[in-house]
């Protein structure tokens, strides 16, 4: 009827968020079936070069997705010599423009009853720590809070706002956290100028770095006969193959994109291993969801950070809030309303100079 003229636009965006780069983390043990046992696994700088080779192998392959960058949320503390030897700094270091980087505090501190002075501390540091690597492509006003924790201290939100912090997360998997529209977010009660951008988890849990490992836990709590969490999750009637997993998961996130979601998806430092020394969990899962997007869909996947879906979510609220209707006569005028200002985005019509030729 309006011969596509319409509020709004329609873009495809994804932002891999890959949190703990710099420290370690406690590993899956498939003859245990827990994470408890003392497993470690921290990135090394092979890990990262490789990754750098997959990003640019990933672009070349899916023309559509020539802007895709991974997104480290990193803890400084990793990167103070605590480990030895330790390739993964200098590797972060030599590699840092073809990533950017969010804050994820210093220690990796749980937020959820830490005091004001403690959280301006892990803040600082951890910013200390951006600008010794060179961290170009890092975002000072953009964090990811470790364990999606501080959602309800006061003093955290405090400390946030003083350091500058714009844009915090919460995870769409947690009563009340999920976006209350599309695209759209939660400002902060404590202090109103932090946008909360809701991040959505998936079932690349943080403690796997092999297919073996994915594997074993994915059916651990989904598999017909799973012990975890005392077998409330089984959900499949069979246990999936690694190959079954990646198609299942992948279509998740093939979901997120055709629906024209801008939430950033929640990884870990062990999904990117390169576990045959090329390939890792995270890549077969991104390359899958792209293979799937190409073969549906001719509408490039941009790349977009946390910092600029916190510009893009706002925008989108402003836009809410002012009730924006439109009254279209073909070939003559389009009339918009509000009743507050908001950056109105219109599909489908050519205005000022370009119009005339």
């Amino acid at each position: 009827l309006t011969k596509g003229v319409y509020l709004g636009y329609r873009k495809v965006w994804i932002n891999p968020q890959i949190d703990d780069l710099l420290i370690d983390s406690d590993m899956w043990d498939i003859a245990a079936q827990s994470d408890t046992t003392g497993l470690l696994f921290r990135l090394s700088g092979t890990d990262i070069t490789k990754a750098v080779a997959w990003q640019t192998s990933v672009r070349r392959s899916f023309p559509l997705a020539s802007s895709l960058t991974l997104e480290w949320a990193y803890n400084g503390e990793g990167a103070s010599g605590i480990y030895s030897p330790d390739t993964l700094t200098p590797a972060v270091r030599q590699n840092r423009s073809a990533f950017t980087f969010v804050n994820h505090t210093y220690t990796h501190a749980n937020l959820d009853a830490i005091t004001y002075a403690q959280a301006t501390s892990e803040l600082q540091q951890n910013h200390q720590t951006a600008t010794s690597l060179g961290l170009t492509r890092y975002f000072s006003d953009t964090m990811v809070q470790p364990d999606i924790s501080g959602m309800t201290n006061a003093e955290f939100h405090r400390a946030l706002k003083d350091f500058g912090i714009k844009y915090m997360i919460s995870d769409t998997s947690r009563p009340g956290w999920n976006n209350p529209s599309p695209n759209a977010g939660f400002y902060s009660t404590y202090q109103p100028s932090i946008l909360i951008i809701p991040r959505r988890p998936t079932n690349l849990f943080y403690n796997l770095s092999t297919p073996a490992e994915w594997v074993s836990e994915y059916n651990c709590f989904y598999g017909p006969t799973g012990i975890c969490a005392g077998g409330q999750f089984r959900y499949w009637d069979h246990d999936l193959t690694y190959a079954e997993i990646l198609d299942k998961e992948s279509d998740m996130l093939l979901q997120y994109l055709l629906k024209w979601d801008i939430d950033p998806l929640m990884f870990h430092q062990a999904n990117v291993r390169a576990y045959d020394g090329a390939n890792s969990l995270l890549g077969d899962l991104l390359k899958e969801t792209l293979r799937k997007y190409s073969q549906v869909y001719n509408v490039p996947v941009q790349f977009i950070t946390q910092h600029d879906i916190g510009l893009r979510m706002a925008q989108r609220m402003t836009y809410n809030n002012a009730r924006v209707t439109a009254t279209l006569i073909p070939c003559q005028s389009i009339t918009l309303r509000t009743v507050g200002a908001a950056r109105i985005p219109v599909t489908g019509i050519v205005y000022g100079p370009a119009g005339n030729r």
